[in-house]
């Protein structure tokens, strides 16, 4: 479904369903000491859900002779999704570093769901823009929910990964020197300082496997 209600300006809304044949996952094995990543094919998986979207235009109704051409722009886009991925009897995988097939439940559980699709996913993105200044100033909100990120060892549950909720601004400006345009860019990357945390849960027992604070970074930039 699509509605378009102004230039530039949009409600959309979409379902999906998705049947997935030998899907790649990444999986966690074990090579006598030494553990290490690699990649199976699972033997197939579903994925199905739903899909909105927005964008709007507003005009605050500021002083014109400091806001003449200014305008705040609101986007948003939010996917719910479920996944699974199906392992039956019989099915086999071919891990690396394994000689023949073996069987698929051993690295995969059946019904789970698929490794790095999250349940949730918004953004939201609120700013200023002048076309005519060639200025665009955003503040980004990112939201990604729990997932898989990597399978476990034979009989370990998975490696899990909660991204969280992230906050990035993005500032450019295009000036004119001549016939040249000189754009500038400033940028500050996760505002809101949050942390990575990857982790096993078993039973109630949750063990940090790998967790980080990547802190807060900020860039600047010309172009020409």
């Amino acid at each position: 479904y699509e509605w378009f209600f102004g230039s530039g300006e949009y409600f959309t809304a979409g379902l999906f369903y998705k049947m997935i044949d030998k899907p790649i996952e990444a999986n966690v094995n074990n090579n006598g000491s030494n553990d290490f990543q690699s990649f199976i094919n699972a033997p197939e998986a579903t994925v199905y859900g739903a899909e909105l979207e927005f964008n709007k235009y507003f005009d605050p109704g500021f002083p014109a002779d400091w806001w003449s051409g200014n305008r705040l722009y609101l986007a948003t886009n939010y996917t719910w999704t479920q996944s699974e991925v199906n392992a039956d009897e019989g099915d086999t995988v071919q891990p690396y570093g394994f000689a023949a097939p073996v069987a698929a439940r051993l690295f995969v559980q059946d019904g789970s769901d698929l490794q790095g699709q999250s349940e949730h996913i918004a953004n939201l993105q609120f700013g200023v823009e002048n076309e005519d200044k060639g200025l665009q100033a955003t503040l980004i909100a990112n939201y990604v929910s729990e997932r898989i990120s990597a399978r476990g060892r034979p009989g370990q549950p998975a490696y899990m990964e909660d991204p969280g909720l992230s906050l990035d601004f993005v500032l450019r400006k295009t000036m004119r020197f001549g016939d040249t345009p000189v754009t500038l860019g400033l940028s500050a990357r996760n505002i809101l300082d949050t942390e990575y945390h990857e982790y096993q849960e078993r039973a109630g027992q949750k063990i940090h496997l790998n967790r980080y604070d990547p802190g807060v970074s900020w860039s600047a930039s010309i172009s020409v």
